[in-house]
């Protein structure tokens, strides 16, 4: 057998495996954009809230906003966000699909200012 062969037969391999999500503790991401549970590995379920998909991170302390977009964790996990870090505070889809959370379709764009001089 050619072992080259067998090697892109595989599912997974150690670039999408699941990372740590900065800034909530028990979560993980795949370049896929599937989120995992750190306690048991489950995958959670996303869901479309509001026209963007999104996954329940309900926990006692965060009763306001138990939903967080799926591609805000997998950016923080993969895509390196560009200094200053304040000023790119978004994820845009760059094919235009909010339902492709793949890391590499994801970048962080800086926020439009919201206040008029």
């Amino acid at each position: 057998m050619n072992t080259k062969q067998d090697d892109r037969e595989k599912p997974y391999s150690r670039a999408s495996a699941p990372r740590s999500v900065p800034g909530f503790p028990g979560l993980r991401a795949d370049a896929s954009g599937w989120i995992y549970t750190k306690r048991d590995g489950q995958r959670l379920r996303p869901r479309i809230v509001g026209g963007v998909l999104c996954v329940d991170i309900s926990t006692p302390t965060q009763r306001n906003k138990p939903w967080i977009p799926v591609a805000i964790l997998v950016a923080r996990a993969f895509v390196a966000r560009p200094r200053p870090f304040y000023r790119h505070r978004q994820v845009i889809h760059l094919d235009g699909d909010i339902r492709n959370c793949r890391s590499a379709n994801l970048a962080w764009m800086r926020a439009k200012r919201t206040h008029a001089r």
